[in-house]
Order: structure tokens, then sequence, then C-alpha cells
């Protein structure tokens, strides 16, 4: 179910999709299974790169790198603990931390970053996203375990966001 949803994927945004199924030594002769999905999708002159790892660690990561149209981007989106999520007032399950009310706007209208809330609040999914300006260009980087149900069907609404980030910051549009 995990390959076919990568598939789907793949071909849905015209991805590349690699898969490395290997073994790892873990020592005293135990190995254990890391299984490796890698999609990496060129879009607007940008390369979306997103690797889940499974096996020996549960982790997923998302990265690209574009010139930005501003350089003072800078982005902090975490996930709220569950006793925070309890007591707060506002629904929604991310902590955001902007520096620019263009970024701002744009996080608070994004459809595909709203997709994601609502895996947050149905899963167990706690991505960090961390997006920051650096030597002309901008590094936007997700970073999620994968430890809960269907975990893959994250994929699409984060590629989606990856998608529609660039599309508003970048100059390559």
């Amino acid at each position: 179910m995990v390959k076919s949803e990568f598939r789907r994927v793949a071909e849905k945004h015209n991805c590349k999709l690699q898969v490395s199924d290997n073994d790892i030594a873990i020592g005293m002769g135990v190995r254990s299974p890391r299984v490796i999905y890698r999609l990496i999708c060129d879009y607007k002159s940008s390369e979306i790169i997103i690797d889940n790892k499974t096996g020996f660690e549960f982790v997923g990561n998302v990265s690209c790198w574009f010139k930005p149209t501003h350089n003072s981007l800078s982005l902090n989106l975490s996930t709220k603990t569950h006793f925070n999520r309890i007591f707060s007032r506002a629904k929604n399950p991310f902590k955001i931390d902007v520096n620019n009310y263009s970024l701002e706007t744009f996080l608070k209208n994004s459809s595909d970053l709203k997709s994601l809330e609502t895996i947050a609040k149905t899963t167990k999914f706690e991505p960090q996203i961390i997006g920051s300006y650096n030597n002309g260009r901008y590094h936007l980087k997700t970073t999620y375990h994968l430890q809960f149900k269907n975990w893959e069907q994250a994929l699409d609404p984060l590629l989606l966001f990856y998608k529609e980030f660039i599309g508003n910051f970048s100059v390559n549009t």
C-alpha cells in the first residue's frame, strides 16, 4: 500500500520515484530492514525532494531550495503538544512563527496547509517546517516522524503545499 501511494503521487505530479530496500547491521549479527522511498519533483526551476525512511528509523523529510522574492522570509512551523492542544482556544494544531506579513497572509489562506492541519488533527502527524534565507537562496525543509497510521497520506498535501509556497515566493514563477 505504501509503495502504491508513492507511485500514485509520482504519476500525479510527474515525479521520479526511487525505492531503496536494504538490510543494515545494527550489531552482534543483528540486521534491520531499511526502506527509503524518495520522490524527486521538478517544479518551476526548483527540485522538491521527499525522503521517507522506514525500518531502523521512521522519519520523513521534504526539502527544496529556490531563489525567493523576499530575502526576509523566515518561517518556523511546529506542532503543538497534545497537552497544549487540549487547553488551547485556537483549534489549529500548528504553532507558526513568521517575520513577514506576506508569508503570514499566505499561511492563513493556504488550502494546502489546511489539508496538513486536518491530517495533524486526526492523526499523530507532527511536522516541523523551517524556512530560512541563506546566501541568496531560500531553503524550505519539513521533518516529521512516520509513527502514525497511513503516514503516506501526507505525501500529496505536503507536495501541494511546497508547490503553492514556491509559486508564491519564488522569482522563477
